[in-house]
């Protein structure tokens, strides 16, 4: 049954240096991403790559948007990715609306655990569940 799927998908980022954290796009976004997966719902939806984005569009335009999903029922939960773990401070402090996930990558592996000091204040004071994406790093 689909209930035993979480499918999730991103928005935001759509190319190498094409950027859009609009409310419009990420509209368009979700519905394309359903067609695709001819699915109703997604679970999890993030903003990805927060940082090459305007953090006030992120903050007033696209969380909020995210969010009316959510209550909408097209998407569970919602969440933000990134690279640099300072973007997930500056986020969870300034946002009115809760984030459900964090996915952070390459700063949980050998040659970076930085995000080992970050889990436990994310998880306990923001009630944030963490993804580490990328255990490998990348290239």
């Amino acid at each position: 049954p689909r209930s035993d799927f979480v499918i999730s998908s991103k928005v935001g980022r759509y190319g190498q240096t094409e950027f859009d954290f609009s409310s419009k796009r990420i509209l368009s976004s979700i519905d394309e991403s359903c067609k695709r997966l001819n699915v109703d719902y997604l679970v999890i939806v993030f903003c990805h790559d927060i940082e090459f984005g305007d953090i006030n569009v992120v903050l007033n335009e696209s969380i909020p948007t995210l969010q009316k999903l959510k209550e909408s029922g097209k998407v569970r939960a919602i969440g933000v990715s990134g690279y640099p773990l300072s973007i997930f401070d500056s986020v969870s402090n300034s946002s009115s609306i809760p984030l459900d996930v964090i996915l952070s990558y390459c700063h949980l592996n050998l040659q970076d655990p930085s995000l080992l000091d970050k889990i436990p204040e994310w998880t306990s004071k923001h009630q944030v569940g963490m993804i580490p994406a990328s255990p490998l790093s990348m290239d």
